[in-house]
């Protein structure tokens, strides 16, 4: 969450001296976030769900993936979030995935999520394929590393990521703007 400063010509006090101001802005912002006891344990249980662990793999889109239904869903719609994932998950994807692609990514996240969660890894599989058929067409698979399977989870995890810290900054940002989305 802080913006990283430049690495070329910047002398060690003058890091310092930003790095300091960038942890003052994030403080701020929390305390601002933190008024009610609610918000604290809903803080609280961001936090214990981002440190608990740090692989790329089926449980980390689960895990990602929750959290960002937690934040934008409507909580009155009583679990039914297809459609409402699709209109309101594409605002916070990052500009490598194309605007028209969008939905499609969202309705895909949302499928590989129930889908791990049920443990149907046949369809995981079949998931897997249609994205990295639409989103990783010029990715370069090198095997010997990773499986195919692996790339696409890293992939994917590192997308879902981008989306999440989108989420939670406007959390921090301006939480009546986040608010209004989950009831939109």
């Amino acid at each position: 969450m802080i913006k990283s400063h430049p690495s070329h010509n910047i002398t060690v006090p003058s890091y310092t001296k930003g790095g300091i101001k960038s942890l003052k802005v994030i403080g701020k912002l929390m305390d601002d976030f933190l008024v009610t006891e609610k918000e604290f344990w809903l803080f609280d249980y961001i936090l214990n769900a981002l440190l608990s662990d740090a692989r790329q793999n089926a449980y980390h889109i689960f895990k990602t993936m929750s959290l960002i239904e937690m934040l934008i869903i409507n909580p009155k719609g009583n679990g039914k979030i297809a459609g409402e994932i699709e209109r309101k998950l594409p605002q916070f994807l990052p500009d490598r995935i194309a605007k028209e692609k969008g939905i499609l990514f969202s309705e895909i996240m949302r499928k590989l999520r129930n889908k791990i969660a049920h443990g149907d890894f046949e369809a995981v599989k079949q998931l897997l394929e249609q994205y990295r058929q639409v989103f990783m067409q010029n990715f370069w698979f090198d095997e010997i590393e990773y499986s195919i399977e692996n790339w696409t989870y890293g992939n994917i995890c590192l997308r879902l990521d981008e989306v999440l810290y989108e989420i939670l900054w406007l959390m921090l940002y301006d939480k009546s703007k986040l608010f209004e989305i989950q009831m939109g």
